[in-house]
């Protein structure tokens, strides 16, 4: 088949280096102009007190909490993780994450809310 049959009946330029397809993270890059509907429940929580992993979870109706706190932090949110360890039922000793939300990132926390809940 000739390229430009190719390009007719894929509606654009073929692939031909899949390690280069795999590479490009471009569209990775681009948010949406406000919060999902899971971020903006997330980070209402965190405005209200710091939440473990599970809460985060929980409050997000996500499974992947982590990656959710990533993109708020994309958003220019400065969010820490704080590790505490305890042993739990069993006797082992297990270290979950708890998220705050930074005071000084409270602004653009309340700034993000608003354009949330107007948009």
């Amino acid at each position: 088949m000739s390229e430009k049959k190719k390009r007719a009946r894929t509606g654009g330029t073929p692939v031909t280096d899949l390690n280069e397809a795999f590479r490009s993270k471009t569209q990775y890059k681009r948010k949406p102009p406000g919060l999902l509907t899971r971020e903006r429940r997330i980070l209402t929580a965190l405005t209200l007190g710091p939440k473990t992993r599970e809460e985060v979870d929980r409050i997000g109706k996500v499974s992947n909490g982590p990656e959710y706190i990533r993109q708020l932090r994309e958003r220019g949110l400065e969010i820490h993780c704080e590790r505490r360890c305890f042993r739990n039922e069993e006797g082992q000793v297990c270290c979950p994450g708890v998220y705050r939300l930074a005071e000084k990132s409270v602004p653009r926390a309340m700034e993000l809310l608003y354009l949330a809940m107007a948009g």
